[in-house]
């Protein structure tokens, strides 16, 4: 059942406020208790929709591997962690979106990352941030779901844009595989056909352009190819690394048609991560952060 507007106001501060005092904890554990409180906030008869859980799992993940990826490119405690607390905030706009309009398609909607920048920019424990932090950490959520970057994006919020969306990457292409394993992929993308064929438009741009556009996706494969055209657009070695390591895009070649051109693709794409990857390896301690829980 989804939940009636009039019970969720849009910019809710409910939980306990990040900077509540426990000084001694990490920023990002703080922002990670402030999020599940504020997903709890979401329940009904003591129950969250599986949908919002679904994307409280999510946050977590893209948190976990911002964390990885910032670790394993030698970034300081302090950026690793607000590049953390960014993947556990980069899709807090995802609860109300589905609060009111009951679905995650943004174009049926809204702009769900800048409803999470709305989210986060009107919580008051924000203000405790140096200024800078706070535009760099309102950039990141705000324009991860982009396809480009704006231009005129101030040049130190970069770095931090550009892991969100690695680490959003990251996490959609495990989805994609359980999804496919488990049959669930159309009913995430429903507005797509089913048909087992890729579009030969779609390979040929992003074999001109190293990207592929959603506006050309028809089939469910097509979804995947654009997936697989990442491999030109991860920004972090670490990134290309554990695509590779954990076979994220491999796994995902038994579902595609075999086709010379997919095939084609396909060891283009390996060619480019192995290239954007050279001499990058990541150490156990860096992997282990997969693994912790939510709560």
């Amino acid at each position: 059942m989804i939940l009636s507007a009039k019970i969720v106001p849009l910019l809710r501060k409910h939980g306990p406020d990040p900077h509540d005092g426990r000084m001694q904890e990490p920023f990002e554990q703080r922002v990670k208790r402030w999020l599940v409180a504020y997903a709890d906030s979401f329940r009904e008869l003591d129950a969250l929709h599986p949908m919002l859980e679904f994307k409280l799992g999510h946050s977590a993940r893209v948190a976990a591997y911002a964390r990885l990826v910032a670790q394993a490119s030698g970034w300081s405690a302090e950026e690793t962690g607000l590049g953390e607390s960014a993947g556990w905030l980069h899709d807090v706009g995802r609860f109300t979106q589905w609060v009111e309009y009951g679905t995650y398609q943004d174009a049926l909607s809204i702009d769900h990352a800048q409803r999470s920048r709305e989210v986060v920019q009107g919580s008051s424990w924000l203000e405790t941030l140096p200024d800078a932090h706070q535009r760099r950490l309102l950039d990141a959520i705000g324009h991860h779901n982009k396809r480009e970057l704006p231009a005129s994006i101030d040049q130190d919020s970069l770095p931090l844009c550009h892991l969100v969306r690695d680490a959003d990457k990251l996490d959609i292409l495990d989805l994609t595989h359980r999804m496919l394993m488990d049959g669930t992929l159309q009913e995430a993308q429903p507005q797509l056909s089913g048909e087992p064929y890729v579009s030969d438009e779609l390979i040929e741009e992003i074999q001109e352009t190293g990207r592929g556009s959603y506006a050309k996706m028809r089939t469910l494969m097509d979804f995947v190819v654009v997936s697989v055209a990442w491999a030109w657009d991860f920004q972090f070695a670490a990134t290309a690394r554990l695509v590779l390591e954990q076979e994220m895009m491999a796994k995902l070649e038994p579902y595609l048609p075999s086709t010379e051109r997919v095939g084609q693709l396909l060891r283009q794409a390996r060619v480019q991560l192995e290239k954007s990857s050279a001499g990058v390896r990541l150490f156990e301690s860096e992997r282990k952060v997969l693994g912790e829980p939510i709560g």
